[in-house]
This record gives C-alpha cells, sequence and structure tokens, in this order.
C-alpha cells in the first residue's frame, strides 16, 4: 500500500506539471510557437549554429520530433538550414533575425512565468527546492531505460557553472 503522503505529493506535483504546461501554452500561443520550440530557440541562440544531431542531444529529443520541429520553425521563418561545405549531407541549424527576436521575446516570457510561479518564495525555499528537484530528477534518471538522457546538474551552482563555461 503506497503511503498517503507520497501519493498526495504525486497528486500535487502531476497537478502543478499540468498547470505549469496549460500557463506556458497560453504565452505561447499569441506569439505562434509550438512547446518544444522555444527550447530550439534557446540552444542556437546560446551556441549559434548546430547540427540537427546537435539540436536533438542539447535539449533531450529524439531526431525524429526534431525533423518536424526544424521544418515547421523554417516555414515560419525562425531557422535556416545551411548545407557544410565539409560534408553536404549536414545542415547547420541557425535563426534568422526573426528567431532571435522571438528568442529574445520568449527569455522574458518564461522569466515572467517564473516570477509568476515563484511569487512569495524566499531565496532560501527556493534553493531547498532546487535541492528536491535535482534529488528527484536523480531518481527518475536512474531508471530510465528508454532512451539516454542529458545528464543534469546535482546543484543550482552546477546549472550556473556549465553556463559561464559555456559562454567562454
Amino acid at each position: 500500500m503506497k503511503s498517503p503522503d507520497i501519493e498526495a505529493s504525486g497528486i500535487l506535483l502531476t497537478r502543478f506539471v499540468r498547470l505549469r504546461f496549460m500557463r506556458t501554452q497560453e504565452v505561447l500561443t499569441p506569439h505562434g510557437v509550438h512547446p518544444g520550440q522555444p527550447h530550439v530557440i534557446f540552444a542556437l541562440m546560446k551556441k549559434g549554429s548546430l547540427t540537427q544531431r546537435q539540436i536533438a542531444e542539447t535539449i533531450d529529443r529524439r531526431a525524429a520530433t526534431i525533423t518536424v520541429m526544424l521544418s515547421r520553425m523554417e516555414e515560419s521563418g525562425l531557422i535556416k538550414r545551411d548545407v557544410s561545405t565539409d560534408d553536404r549531407r549536414c545542415a547547420k541549424v541557425s535563426l534568422t533575425e526573426k528567431g532571435q527576436a522571438l528568442g529574445l521575446e520568449l527569455r522574458e516570457c518564461f522569466l515572467d512565468l517564473d516570477r509568476e510561479c515563484f511569487a512569495g518564495f524566499s531565496p532560501e525555499e527556493l534553493k531547498q527546492m532546487d535541492g528536491f528537484l535535482v534529488r528527484m530528477n536523480g531518481n527518475f534518471e536512474a531508471n530510465i531505460s528508454s532512451r539516454k538522457t542529458q545528464p543534469l546538474p546535482s546543484s543550482l551552482g552546477e546549472v550556473e557553472q556549465k553556463e559561464q563555461s559555456s559562454a567562454e
């Protein structure tokens, strides 16, 4: 029999994930963006240009998912694909000016969502929650066998270190 506390926590977490998804959709819809596209945009903003495979690895999605997503984004004028001169089978994907501008807007939208979500939390509470979330992610990562996932940072400090080292 399951512990009532664990079951209640699971229900609350499931509800939170659903509400976060719904709020995110409300924010993305006016921009004409589909759910996974901001991750691609942010990855390209950070790295400049990437191959389709590199995008899939960076945002932890399947290559087939990325193919459909990139086609939509190209049709919308958000990205462009440039065939490599070294290997014609390989195309580098980069943001257009429209995609870059949208990325800046979306970054602000997500910051606003985070501010809304974490309103009323102290810095100590946020740090404690980060620790809980890192542990919860680790619990699932240890048991996922269906596909490879990107290793998650073990702490918020590690997130900041990774961001600094990739910016250099």
